[in-house]
């Protein structure tokens, strides 16, 4: 069964892991963290907007990562901090663009980004980081480039 949170987005997109189904290790969003599920989506929303806007034609958004459990985060030596286990942050691809290009356009736009990190690991894959702010904060608009170890 699909959970549709947005009109692009599904709890089952923010809950997929690569990683998690190969260690066995359950990734379900907790229910308190139900509220935060459509933010993030609608915000992906308004990322996929602004892309497609810029390329005149529709862009979709590939996520590799939305969520994250503890273990799971322990386990691919995420932070200890991250967005990710509070579900304000995406890793993503998309079907138009390289993904450097991507994260300019959206380091230059209004979106209202917290983090937008261009991230990679030493295998020499990469991709794009957008987090939202924390509820009652502002976005912080902090963009950078990060290898992952």
């Amino acid at each position: 069964m699909t959970t549709q949170i947005t009109p692009h987005f599904t709890k089952e997109n923010l809950e997929h892991s690569d990683y998690a189904i190969a260690h066995h290790i359950d990734n379900s969003i907790p229910e308190n963290l139900f509220p935060k599920e459509e933010r993030l989506c609608k915000e992906m929303e308004d990322v996929r907007a602004f892309l497609t806007q810029h390329y005149k034609e529709e862009v979709g958004i590939i996520p590799s990562s939305g969520y994250r459990c503890p273990a799971l985060n322990a386990a691919v030596h995420g932070q200890p901090t991250s967005q990710h286990m509070a579900l304000e942050a995406m890793d993503f691809h998309t079907s138009k663009g390289t993904v450097q290009e991507i994260w300019g356009l959206i380091k230059e736009s209004n979106l209202p980004y917290d983090q937008l990190i261009l991230e990679h690991d030493q295998s020499g894959n990469i991709w794009v980081h957008y987090s939202v702010s924390r509820p009652n904060q502002n976005a912080r608009h902090m963009a950078f480039t990060l290898e992952k170890k």
